[in-house]
């Protein structure tokens, strides 16, 4: 009552909640949050990072604003040092040792330009040496000797990073069971990424560009390598003495010297879904691994065999040497896409002889419709395909396809796995948009359709039986008759006769009677005839 009385002392108390409710805000931050700032003071606020994180309990934040940091930072406190933006967050370690040092598990490094190691073996932008569950991040890296190393360290995730002008982008040192993922790393020498006396870690979604090697390993086993971009190196992948490593589609240019150099005892390698275009695609040391995986291998420039069958799988083996082949070459390059769809994301696979641009995926507002939608262009006077590997789950219903404005009737292929399907289209035109379409309506009617047509063939079928015994009745109704009349025959001929008989037999009992009677008369005539007189 007394507010409504009273506007004025309502619009105070207003102002009295919020200033109790920020000043409740700012109490929490101050307890889960340190902000280096060189150009401000006050509660909670640093001039230096290594002050912020000597000063930080385990767990908290650390927000560094945008500026120069001339620094080497110890980390060794579960934390998570956030910049405020990766191209303008720099922190220079002036050559001087590491500029970022990881010693402790649960750590987050995210959003810094990180520069200037020791250019000594052993040192670099990142030193993780010791420590698991570290997260780094959508960091740059520059001008170091390793751009992220980790040493003796397990589970930890080096991902969305840029590593470029160092002797090792990303460092794997007696490290297992990590993840190095959606990275860039270009322009270094010798390697862009070195995975020594390490296993079961896995690589995938790199990009490696401009180094003599852009991936070697060495001692190490049991490494997924999948779905890198290695551009531009020397060599593509170098495996010495290393066992049992997963080696997926990495696309290698066309400008390096090898693809993959194998040394003899880096053997049972496999090797599936890469795109190789080298001067020497592969340099294998003569030991035997592995170059297809469950019907699929890799995409090579200078195959010269041909898909007899249409499915994007050569027809005959890649041979590399006596003891390598390639068993099942793709016929265009591979390339992978993910789709997002009700918070889930999708991965969606093609392989195609056409360059793939615009790759999209969309839902029709009004009618519900999944369509996948990219351009394909390129020059190839035999024609272009595409074969699309599709999740089920993302679009249950494929059921129209475009090429422009054209309808093309696709190949349904069958999928070693369930839970997708395998599209497959040729078409004529370069430089053409392919769309996919799957409605449920269309998918419903042309499941009624197909039984519309299944029960005309039926039908007809039946009708054919029918017929045939509606044939065979009348032929069987002929001979019946015929059968009939013949009986009708047989029994007039029967009767004749029986009546022939009965006659015979009548005559036959006449004469018999008249016999007897004669007989009878006769003997009579002789018993009652008078005996002479003596």
């Amino acid at each position: 009552m007394l507010f409504r009385k009273s506007p004025v002392l309502l619009a105070m108390f207003s102002i009295i909640v919020l200033l109790l409710s920020a000043k409740s805000q700012i109490s929490v931050n101050a307890q889960n949050e340190f902000i280096v700032d060189p150009n401000r003071e006050g509660p909670g606020i640093y001039k230096t990072i290594q002050e912020a994180i000597n000063n930080a309990s385990s767990g908290m934040t650390i927000f560094v604003v945008n500026g120069i940091y001339y620094e080497n930072i110890l980390i060794n406190k579960s934390i998570s040092l956030i910049g405020e933006d990766r191209e303008n967050t720099v922190v220079d370690g002036r050559q001087f040792s590491n500029v970022i040092d990881i010693v402790s598990d649960n750590v987050t490094v995210k959003g810094f330009h990180l520069r200037n190691s020791r250019q000594y073996p052993g040192n670099g932008a990142i030193r993780i040496e010791h420590a698991g569950n570290n997260h780094i991040t959508e960091n740059t890296m520059t001008d170091s000797w390793d751009g992220i190393g980790l040493y003796s360290s397990e589970k930890n995730t080096i991902s969305d990073n840029i590593v470029g002008n160092s002797f090792y982008g990303v460092g794997l040192y007696t490290s297992n069971n990590n993840i190095v993922s959606n990275n860039t790393i270009a322009d270094s020498f010798p390697m862009g990424m070195s995975i020594t006396a390490s296993s079961n870690n896995t690589i995938s979604n790199n990009s490696i560009f401009n180094s003599v090697t852009g991936i070697g390993l060495a001692y190490s086993s049991n490494n997924l390598i999948t779905k890198n971009v290695i551009l531009d190196n020397s060599v593509g992948i170098e495996l010495s003495t290393s066992t049992n490593n997963v080696v997926t589609i990495n696309r290698v240019s066309l400008n390096t010297k090898e693809g993959v150099s194998l040394d003899s005892g880096s053997s049972n390698n496999t090797f599936y879904h890469n795109n190789f275009g080298n001067k020497e695609q592969i340099s294998s040391g003569g030991s035997p691994n592995i170059w297809d995986f469950n019907g699929e291998g890799s995409f090579w420039s200078d195959y010269t065999g041909t898909d007899a069958d249409g499915n994007g799988i050569g027809d005959t083996a890649y041979i590399i040497d006596a003891d390598n082949r390639d068993n099942s070459p793709l016929m265009g390059t591979f390339s992978d896409y993910y789709v997002l769809l009700r918070m889930e994301y999708y991965e969606v696979d093609i392989i195609t002889n056409a360059t793939v641009s615009d790759f999209g995926f969309e839902v029709g507002i009004e009618t519900g419709n999944r369509i996948i939608r990219f351009n394909a262009g390129g020059e190839e006077e035999n024609g272009f395909f595409s074969r699309v590997r599709i999740p089920n789950a993302l679009m249950n219903y494929p059921s129209t396809l475009l090429v422009g404005e054209e309808e093309i009737l696709p190949k349904l292929m069958n999928s070693s796995d369930s839970a997708y399907s395998i599209v497959y289209v040729s078409y004529i035109h370069s430089n053409r948009t392919v769309s996919l379409i799957s409605s449920r309506a269309l998918f419903l009617l042309n499941q009624l359709l197909e039984k519309y047509l299944q029960i005309q063939v039926s039908l007809s079928a039946q009708n054919s039986t029918f017929n045939v015994l509606l044939n065979d009745y009348n032929q069987l109704r002929q001979k019946f008759d015929a059968l009939n009349a013949s009986y009708e025959l047989h029994l007039k001929a029967y009767s004749d006769s029986v009546h022939s008989n009965q006659n015979l037999m009548y005559s036959l009992a006449a004469a018999t009677a008249v016999f007897l009677i004669s007989t009878v008369y006769l003997s009579k005539r002789m018993h009652t005839k008078p005996s002479p007189q003596s």
